[in-house]
């Protein structure tokens, strides 16, 4: 489709659309389950097999008394149970050792069997909260998560969050959510806007998961970013970025383009410029932490409102009027996947919010 044709069709998205087809010449990736995605919080998600903590540790000393002042519900001699049983990893590394040395940023995984976990660890708290449904039906929903609501329950962020909402919504159902608690399967950025997708059985969860370990989900992105990519030759090639993406060696917080990072590739392609910023579209074969805004920032076109790895020249004019920008400006858009019951393609589109469409109109002069 033409660059200036997909930016009419983006404003003009004011409602989900789903398009359900046969799958066609699927595309059968190593069946290689990728190890978790991290982010900078202590409780990440839970489901029906493990709960994975993680954070970077503020201060060093023993393994064990960190994770106890990190997360005090455990004591400290059941943090080191855990790291003696090998369910730790401090910066990509099994350590066995509750008295190894952890030192200021260092990056630390749990991942505790649920036959470890206690009663608030294993439960969401339902909570009757707005909930945008693009799509629902017996064993799946997908949502229009809005920018701000973070996706899974963590330390200062117990409720309020995507997860909470989905309880709540289902509490209402005389079927309700098979375990008790909603089966998202991946997560989107707080700020980061757009489609999650929702299992409601252990059935929808294990062929989502699969999906996505697979890389056969479909998921495009769109974004505004505060200068162009690399030029291409024409309006219909892509922008390929296929580098690895890692923890900061210095800002243990953040992510970065780094030797020995996980594989990472991404697709972009303008839509649409004005001289200086610029409408991508994203399409990501991974989903690494950060994955987009880490790229898109590596190649010199960070994304506009992003206050981690953007231009801060660029955010200070663009939270000015008429853009008013106050977040990232990079949305889910459509996400594409395998029915797990009937086999057939979905595809959803969710509508952009309104300051990413005021953004598009700007840049775009539409």
């Amino acid at each position: 489709m033409h660059c200036a044709f997909l930016v009419v069709a983006v404003l003009r998205t004011t409602h989900a659309f789903i398009v359900s087809q046969p799958r066609v010449g699927s595309r059968a990736a190593a069946s290689k389950t990728p190890s978790p995605r991290r982010r900078p919080l202590h409780l990440r998600s839970t489901n029906d097999e493990t709960t994975t903590f993680e954070l970077v540790a503020t201060n060093g000393g023993r393994l064990d008394a960190v994770l106890a002042e990190a997360y005090p519900e455990r004591s400290r001699s059941e943090w080191g149970d855990f790291v003696k049983l090998g369910y730790v990893t401090v910066n990509d590394t099994p350590c066995t050792k509750k008295a190894a040395t952890v030192k200021e940023r260092d990056a630390i995984v749990v991942e505790l069997p649920a036959s470890t976990l206690q009663g608030d660890e294993r439960t969401c708290i339902a909570e009757d909260l707005p909930l945008d449904l693009l799509l629902e039906d017996d064993h799946l929903m997908v949502v229009n998560k809005e920018a701000g609501m973070v996706t899974h329950p963590a330390p200062g962020h117990r409720t309020g969050t995507l997860a909470n909402a989905v309880a709540g919504y289902c509490a209402h159902d005389a079927e309700g959510m098979e375990s008790g608690r909603p089966g998202i399967v991946h997560r989107l950025d707080r700020f980061t806007s757009g489609c999650v997708v929702v299992a409601r059985d252990s059935e929808a969860r294990r062929s989502l998961q699969k999906q996505f370990a697979d890389r056969t989900v479909s998921k495009l992105y769109l974004a505004v970013v505060a200068r162009p990519p690399p030029e291409t030759e024409s309006d219909a090639d892509e922008l390929v970025i296929d580098e690895p993406i890692g923890r900061h060696p210095i800002h243990r917080e953040r992510m970065a383009v780094v030797e020995g990072g996980r594989r990472a590739v991404s697709r972009v392609r303008v839509l649409a410029t004005d001289g200086r910023r610029c409408v991508v579209q994203v399409a990501i074969e991974t989903g690494r932490t950060h994955q987009i805004r880490v790229h898109l920032a590596h190649v010199g076109a960070p994304v506009l409102g992003d206050i981690v790895y953007g231009d801060a020249s660029a955010n200070d004019r663009a939270a000015k009027a008429p853009l008013s920008v106050t977040r990232p400006l990079l949305h889910a858009w459509r996400l594409g996947f395998d029915h797990p019951v009937s086999r057939k393609r979905v595809e959803v589109v969710a509508p952009p919010p309104p300051d990413l469409a005021r953004a598009v109109r700007q840049v775009s002069g539409r």
